[in-house]
């Protein structure tokens, strides 16, 4: 490992050269910045006894004008084709416009109230990779009834997953519904890009550093930590991080701790104290990044913090040195900003990890997953079917009413990227797949004048 001391660095947060280095010295870029994640803080009038179908409801009322326009640019509403206003009221055997939620009857899918009504009680479903087979339906629903649709290509079961609102033109027949022609909500719109910003800043993305891992790689994560702190590289790499005006960690930052195989005092105490000794690994990590540049740290599937979407912000007394710093900040997930001017919105991963098991294609790809969900204008149609998360009455928070300029899910097997565009509504949005640190020794740095992004690699 090299000294620190060694090396030029620079004090980014107090603005000035660190004291008693030799030069070169650098001085850490600074931007504004806005925090938008209130939204997703959890409800106060929590109830947990109600039914789910308020919030399927409230999705396809928000979206149901939007798909309204979709349809009227596409011109289906004309002569003797007509919108029915709900779908069992839908003409029989003459072409009508039905706006709905779709719902994919999938065999494979867990289903802890089906075991139980078979007689076996609560049992573990077996986890598959993929919950796709033959079989799977698509049932369209909305606050009429439902109504199964005829497979076809137009719009492939294997495709989608439930709680996606679509508008369809078709013809409903003998209790079936045959499509002709599907519109999703398409892009929302977005906020112009700041002009004229003098020079390059970006922006760190990071996931699954996975702290604790039995099989963790510390050289890797301290050179990283080196790095963006500006105690690595050549001089030209440390003006280069010193542009980093703020680092977002999307999840997984500490590893699952697998439960001791006794049952003994000693085994469960040594599990405690791995975990205590993880939580301690990253704070000090933590304090050392945040020591030089803000920090923004979201929960994932594996970190302290409630189950349910949106995850809550980690508590501070998992973190409690490095939570004494007001540049670190405990965010939700999923998570919003305003750096720069760009507009900002990410996930820990879930929202695409979930669609990766009830959807297949022939050339499977996660990043087509993250761009789609865009373009449904919801960043976890799944949930809250699949993905547990808090039962809204009157909201659905996921929805994303307007296209961040950056976009990415974390915790993700590589790294890919890709520039979505509406040109005539002028839109561009950068998807970003994060890769897992512990898996590929990588983090993301993304242009927040350009919208161009590079992975960083740490492995030796």
């Amino acid at each position: 490992m090299m000294e620190v001391d060694s090396l030029p660095a620079f004090d980014d947060l107090a603005g000035a050269p660190v004291e008693g280095q030799t030069d070169p010295t650098f001085t850490r870029k600074s931007s504004d910045y806005e925090s938008r994640c209130e939204r997703f803080l959890r409800p106060e009038d929590r109830d947990y006894t109600q039914q789910f179908a308020s919030m399927y409801f409230f999705r396809l009322e928000t979206l149901r004008p939007v798909l309204m326009q979709q349809v009227e640019k596409k011109g289906w509403i004309q002569g003797e084709v007509k919108l029915a206003d709900q779908l069992l009221r839908a003409p029989e055997d003459a072409t009508s416009v039905v706006i709905v939620t779709l719902f994919k009857d999938m065999k494979l899918k867990p289903s802890i109230l089906r075991d139980y009504k078979a007689g076996v009680g609560v049992v573990v479903e077996e986890h598959l990779d993929n919950y796709c087979g033959e079989g799977d339906v698509i049932i369209l629903e909305d606050t009429s009834g439902r109504m199964q649709l005829v497979p076809s290509e137009i719009l492939r079961v294997d495709d989608v997953t439930t709680g996606i609102i679509c508008a369809l033109k078709g013809v409903s027949s003998k209790g079936k519904f045959i499509v002709e022609e599907v519109v999703w909500p398409g892009l929302a719109p977005q906020p112009a890009l700041p002009l004229g910003q003098p020079d390059d800043q970006y922006i760190a993305l990071m996931s699954g550093l996975q702290i604790g891992a039995e099989n963790m790689d510390t050289l890797a994560l301290q050179m990283m930590i080196d790095y963006v702190t500006g105690h690595l590289g050549s001089s030209q790499e440390i003006a280069h991080a010193a542009s980093i005006v703020r680092v977002v960690i999307a999840g997984n930052s500490l590893a699952t701790v697998k439960a001791p195989a006794a049952e003994s005092h000693r085994a469960k105490a040594g599990s405690a104290q791995d975990i205590a000794a993880a939580a301690r690994a990253l704070d000090q990590a933590l304090l050392q990044l945040a020591s030089s540049v803000p920090v923004d740290l979201m929960p994932g599937t594996m970190d302290p913090a409630q189950l349910m979407m949106p995850q809550q912000p980690i508590s501070r007394c998992i973190v409690p040195e490095s939570s004494s710093l007001k540049s670190l900040t405990a965010k939700t997930n999923p998570y919003e900003a305003v750096v720069a001017g760009v507009s900002v919105f990410g996930t820990s991963g879930q929202n695409v990890d979930d669609l990766w098991r009830y959807t297949k294609r022939e050339e499977p790809n996660r990043l087509d997953l993250l761009a789609n969900t865009l373009t449904w204008r919801h960043c976890a149609p799944t949930l809250p079917e699949t993905i547990a998360c808090y039962p809204y009455k009157t909201s659905d928070p996921f929805i994303l009413d307007a296209s961040p300029h950056i976009y990415f899910a974390g915790n993700q097997p590589e790294f890919a990227d890709r520039l979505v565009t509406d040109e005539k509504e002028g839109i561009a949005t950068r998807v970003i797949q994060v890769p897992s640190f512990a898996e590929t020794k990588s983090i993301v740095l993304v242009n927040l004048r350009t919208l161009e992004c590079e992975p960083i690699s740490f492995d030796l």
